[in-house]
């Protein structure tokens, strides 16, 4: 494995996902953090594209997409094991 399994990101969008339609565009927001609290600076991509945001100093991020249905989300931080979740991503109020 790449990422060290010593620790590992936890709570990867901590049940924070949030997802809104904004012109087409669907915005995913989340929070990564590991049990000591939120992780910054750890990048989030949808898998298999180039689209990426970073977390921010209190471990919180937001992608803006165009893509529809399900999704899966990678996170990864030097240090920590590579993390993914499955999220649905809805056009809401269409």
């Amino acid at each position: 494995m790449l990422l060290s399994t010593r620790a590992s990101i936890l709570g990867l969008l901590c049940c924070l996902i949030s997802l809104a339609a904004v012109a087409q565009q669907t915005v995913i927001k989340g929070l990564v953090r590991s049990g000591q609290g939120p992780l910054r600076y750890a990048t989030v991509q949808i898998k298999g594209t180039s689209i990426a945001a970073y977390t921010d100093k209190d471990g919180k991020y937001s992608i803006e997409t165009d893509r529809k249905g399900s999704l899966v989300l990678i996170a990864t931080l030097m240090g920590y094991a590579l993390q993914t979740r499955t999220v649905a991503a809805l056009l809401i109020g269409h």
